[in-house]
Parts: C-alpha cells; sequence; structure tokens
C-alpha cells in the first residue's frame, strides 16, 4: 500500500488532555481579587494571656473640688499618684480617719491636705458623695470686694453693722483673726430649719492689693445634700449684699 503523502496546507489535528475518565480536563478559572480600596483593621493587641489589652485610664483631672495641678503644687504629686497609693491602703475598710493619719504619718502631708486628699478620694471613688465630707455636707462661695480687708473684717465682726446685710442668723464668732479670718458656729439662720443642729462656718479674707480684697465662705456639717444648692444661694445673695452696703 503506497504511503500518504503530507500535505502541508492541511492541519493537524488539536489534541486535548483528557481525564482518566475520557473527558476534556476543566480549564481552572483565575478569580481576581475584588480591590476595596482598603486594608483589612489591624488585629487588636492583646495580652499574652490572649485577652484585649484594656486602654489606659485618662488622668483625674480633678476630685474632691481640687485640681490636679493645685494637688501637685502643694504635695509633690497629682491625683493619679495618691488615688493609686490609696488604692493600695484600702480606706474602704480601714475608714477615712485611718487614711489620713497614714498621709499624715507615712507621707508627711500636713493634717488639711490629708483630709482633703482622702474625702477627694471617696468621692473619685464613688464612696462619697459630692460635697459630702467626714461630718456632714460642705459649700463654699466666693466673691472680690473693692474694699480693704480690715473693712470687710469688721462687717463680719461687728454685730450691729453684720445685722444689715446678714438677716435672720443667730451665730457665735468662736475665733477671728484680724483681718484675715473667722470661726463660726451657725446655730440657725436663713437657709437652714428652724432648729438643725449645730453647723460651722469658715470665713477668709485674702488681700488683693490696696483697697481689695477676696472673701471666701465656707459651710461645713451640712445635714443633707439638699441644704447645699439652698445655702449656696443664701451666701451668694448674703455676700452680694455686704459688697453692695461696702460701695464695691
Amino acid at each position: 500500500m503506497a504511503a500518504r503523502k503530507h500535505n502541508p496546507g492541511r492541519r493537524r489535528p488539536r489534541v486535548t488532555k483528557t481525564s482518566a475518565k475520557g473527558s476534556p480536563a476543566p480549564k481552572k478559572k483565575r478569580v481576581a481579587k475584588k480591590r476595596t480600596g482598603r486594608s483589612s483593621p489591624a488585629p487588636a493587641r492583646r495580652h499574652a494571656s490572649g485577652r484585649r489589652k484594656p486602654k489606659p485610664a485618662s488622668p483625674v483631672a480633678r476630685a474632691g473640688g481640687i485640681s490636679t495641678d493645685a494637688v501637685q503644687k502643694a504635695t509633690g504629686f497629682g491625683w493619679d499618684h495618691w488615688l493609686s497609693v490609696l488604692d493600695a491602703f484600702d480606706v474602704k475598710a480601714c475608714g477615712h480617719k485611718a487614711a489620713a493619719e497614714f498621709l499624715s504619718r507615712e507621707h508627711k502631708l500636713g493634717d488639711w491636705w490629708a483630709q482633703m486628699i482622702v474625702v477627694g478620694y471617696e468621692q473619685a471613688r464613688g464612696l462619697r458623695q459630692k460635697h459630702q465630707k467626714s461630718d456632714g455636707f460642705s459649700v463654699s462661695v466666693t466673691r472680690t470686694f473693692e474694699a480693704a480687708g480690715m473693712r470687710v473684717f469688721e462687717a463680719w465682726s461687728d454685730e450691729l453693722m453684720r445685722s444689715r446685710w446678714l438677716t435672720g442668723a443667730w451665730l457665735t464668732i468662736r475665733r477671728a483673726v484680724a483681718p484675715k479670718s473667722l470661726r463660726i458656729t451657725w446655730n440657725a439662720g436663713e437657709g437652714l430649719p428652724a432648729a438643725p443642729k449645730a453647723t460651722g462656718v469658715e470665713v477668709n479674707i485674702d488681700a488683693k492689693g490696696d483697697g481689695r480684697c477676696q472673701v471666701s465662705v465656707q459651710h461645713n456639717k451640712l445635714p443633707t445634700a439638699g441644704d447645699v444648692e439652698r445655702l449656696r444661694a443664701f451666701w451668694a445673695r448674703s455676700l452680694d449684699m455686704l459688697r453692695v452696703l461696702l460701695g464695691g
């Protein structure tokens, strides 16, 4: 039989690969990843235990009505430091008095700052309400007078002059240091019930130059939180009347 001659114009048949079963193998499709323009969020940092790392606490700027800058200036440390110290001491278990004595003894704080830091701690940790101290609630009001400190002092210490601006008050001046301060037992008067338990008033007069001073009144040992705003309004009104009386 004669050999078949190759025809260069004729195409060779295309050979396709077949699978084991004889059918053509399916082509692999390339799947394009969808671009969103956003990178996936970085996983949250975790402790070695696998738990998510907590956010650091914000620094405490104020507690007990006193700024951390004032505390830093007076004691050398801000509120964050003292809160940490008293957390370790356990004020809730040991009590207010023991905590104040601890700060005085171990950290060499004066009695006043030891008390104020413990009060601020108790308010910051929810152990004490706002304006509440160990002996009750407290409120303070401050006014600036265009008058010399001695004139303001006399307006407090002279009973006749005092009756012109501090109406309906029944009080006893326990101690007076002219022209700087007065310590008063407040037995009754406007802003409190007719026969309350005796409360205390601290008056401080700070000279601010010639013929000018600042007067701060702090009313302590108030029976309830409701007395705070009532006494705040009472002292604001009374000091405004005194300012008018003194001509500034």
